[in-house]
């Protein structure tokens, strides 16, 4: 009997969602990790985690996943591993997302790309710009540079390519972006040992036939854009915006007053600072924060800041992650009325941003918190990671792929009353679960080790 009524449940919900229609459903891929280590690729559609894609993947220095379009306009993916070295690509379809049998795998020798930072196809060609091949504690061994892989070709990488070698310091590519037939590359500039000095960031136009330089470059005003960090820029039209730590990454309560959100107009690249780390201060007494993500939607600017440790007696310990929602047009009033959420950070390992649809995912140390647009200070966040739905892993990458709806939007709604439903069981005493008692453990990440990209 109770079996019976639980799919008489399920069937009911299933006709109403397919009279009168579901909400949104989320979509991302992602990886997640236990301390550098057992990489695993994920999916979550809906409220469901598929946490097994693929396990023990590689990339235990670094992933990234990059959403793109190839040369017949198809949906695919490319997933990029990092452990020293050249990465490993694999190109995936998302209605397959096949581990095993990728559409396309680009091993390590069949390119110089070490620690990708950003994928992005324009036509017909896959472009990739990378960090450098980075070693803790000191300069990377190779250059940063952009290349291109062939997708009428098997995904062929080609001589074309453009390298970053500054005179005064060592290169890093952080970001790349497709605008108007051209590439934008985002670059930045460390000289000396750890913890190092930053120059200046560069925005570099590139022609997309040869990737040679295409005018002068761009001399901005930020220092240390964190192209690991997801959401760290983001592109609206013809507007790129861009956040900065300002310099290296304090471990302890000091602060970056040079910290900023800038914003370059593609079309003619001038820049302008919105707001920074100095006039957050005088005007926030507890801000001793960094920018390091930003997301538009519609007219709205959620800005995410950090700090891996708060200033003593403004509440918590530790790390904290700020949500700040502000209207597009007024980045640069941005005040502590303007705070929409505060999380913990825990031990470090990840933080950043991204919308996904109607959706706002926010990684806050080794969870991921998705709020329903627009946020507000009563959003409530489902949770996935340690504090909630477990990832298989803390979280790593991700990156919004609205192809990945593998189940209908009726599907989605009966997995969420299926879940709920164990979790009423579970409560009661009834039936059995396999993970709700250990989510709530957190492993603490000492602070040499701690995710910054």
């Amino acid at each position: 009997r109770k079996t019976m009524k639980r799919w008489l449940s399920g069937m009911l919900l299933f006709a109403l969602v397919l009279a009168f229609g579901a909400p949104a459903s989320a979509n991302l891929l992602y990886t997640a990790q236990t301390n550098y280590s057992n990489t695993t690729l994920g999916k979550i559609v809906g409220s469901t985690v598929t946490s097994n894609l693929g396990t023990n993947i590689g990339g235990n220095w670094g992933q990234g996943i990059f959403p793109f379009r190839d040369a017949q306009n198809q949906n695919r993916v490319a997933v990029t591993l990092y452990e020293g070295g050249a990465d490993t690509i694999k190109i995936l379809d998302p209605a397959a997302l096949s581990w095993t049998s990728p559409v396309k795998a680009i091993s390590a020798q069949a390119h110089l790309l070490s620690n990708i930072r950003k994928m992005v196809s324009l036509n017909g060609f896959l472009y990739g710009i990378s960090y450098g091949n980075n070693p803790y504690g000191g300069q990377p061994s190779d250059v940063a540079q952009v290349r291109r892989f062939d997708m009428n070709n098997n995904y062929a990488s080609g001589t074309a390519n453009f390298s970053y070698t500054p005179s005064t310091g060592q290169g890093h590519g952080e970001g790349l972006v497709a605008y108007n037939n051209y590439l934008y590359a985002i670059l930045t500039e460390t000289r000396g040992s750890y913890p190092f000095t930053y120059a200046p960031n560069k925005l570099i136009k590139l022609n997309s036939t040869n990737l040679s330089v295409a005018g002068h470059p761009v001399n901005l005003s930020g220092k240390n854009t964190d192209g690991g960090t997801h959401g760290a820029y983001c592109q609206n039209g013809d507007t790129l915006y861009l956040t900065s730590w300002g310099g290296s990454q304090p471990t302890d309560t000091n602060y970056n007053p040079e910290s900023q959100v800038e914003r370059v107009n593609l079309g003619n690249l001038r820049n302008s600072t919105l707001v920074t780390g100095r006039q957050m201060r005088a005007r926030d007494a507890t801000w001793n924060h960094h920018f390091t993500a930003v997301a538009i939607k519609g007219q709205d600017a959620y800005i995410q800041a950090t700090t891996w440790s708060r200033l003593p007696g403004t509440g918590g310990r530790g790390g904290q992650v700020r949500l700040y929602r502000k209207g597009v047009a007024s980045i640069g009033s941005l005040g502590p009325g303007d705070i929409v959420k505060s999380l913990d950070t825990s031990g470090g390992w990840r933080v950043g941003m991204i919308v996904d649809g109607d959706y706002l995912y926010v990684a806050s140390g080794s969870n991921l918190y998705r709020y329903t647009l627009p946020v507000t200070a009563n959003s409530t966040a489902t949770v996935f990671g340690p504090g909630g739905t477990s990832l298989g892993g803390d979280i790593s990458a991700f990156a919004s792929v609205p192809s990945l709806r593998g189940v209908s939007a009726a599907q989605a709604a009966m997995d969420e009353l299926v879940q709920a439903k164990a979790a009423k069981d579970e409560k009661g005493g009834g039936g059995c679960d396999a993970g709700f008692g250990w989510l709530l453990l957190l492993a603490v990440v000492p602070v040499a080790l701690r995710r910054r990209g």
